[in-house]
C-alpha cells in the first residue's frame, strides 16, 4: 500500500468527522479531495447535508437561556401550597387551643405539625436546597420548640 492509498483511506475515514477536525487535518483532507473523485464527492455530500445544520446550531454565546416556564410555575405553586398548608395548620392548632389544658398544644404541634414540616422540608430540599429551605428549617424549629409557650403567654 503506497502513501496515496493510505491518505485516501484516512481521508475517507475522516470525512464524517470533518467538522471536528483540526485546521491542518482539514487542509490535508481537502487537498486529497481535490485530486480524488470519490473523496471529493463524499466531501461535497457531507457539506451539503451537514452545513445547513451547523449554521442553525450556532447560538450567540451570551444569549440568555430561558428557563423551563412550567417547571418554575410548578415550583412556585408548590412553595405557595406548602406555606398555605403550614399556616392553615398553625391557625387550626391555635384556634383549638384550650386555656384549661395549655400543654395539649405542644402535643398537637408534635402530632400534627411535625409530619407536615418533615414532608415539606424534604420536598423543598429536593427542589431548592437554597434559601427557602433554610428559612423554613428555622421557622419550623421555632414552631416546634416555642409556639406553645408563645401562645400560652399571649392568650393568658
Amino acid at each position: 500500500m503506497n502513501n496515496d492509498e493510505r491518505i485516501h483511506l484516512l481521508a475517507k475515514e475522516l470525512i464524517p468527522l470533518y467538522d471536528d477536525l483540526a485546521a491542518d487535518t482539514r487542509l490535508v483532507v481537502e487537498e486529497h479531495a481535490r485530486t480524488c473523485k470519490i473523496c471529493n464527492e463524499e466531501l461535497r455530500r457531507f457539506n451539503a447535508t451537514f452545513a445547513p445544520l451547523a449554521a442553525k446550531e450556532e447560538v450567540e454565546p451570551n444569549a440568555e437561556i430561558k428557563p423551563f416556564k412550567k417547571l418554575q410555575a410548578f415550583k412556585a405553586l408548590m412553595v405557595g401550597l406548602l406555606f398555605l398548608a403550614r399556616f392553615l395548620l398553625i391557625g387550626l392548632l391555635v384556634a383549638a387551643f384550650d386555656p384549661a389544658a395549655p400543654r395539649l398544644l405542644g402535643g398537637n404541634i408534635i402530632m400534627f405539625y411535625f409530619p407536615l414540616a418533615a414532608a415539606s422540608l424534604s420536598i423543598l430540599y429536593f427542589f431548592y436546597r437554597k434559601l427557602w429551605f433554610w428559612v423554613l428549617v428555622l421557622f419550623d424549629v421555632f414552631i416546634l420548640f416555642f409556639l406553645d409557650e408563645v401562645i400560652y403567654y399571649l392568650l393568658l
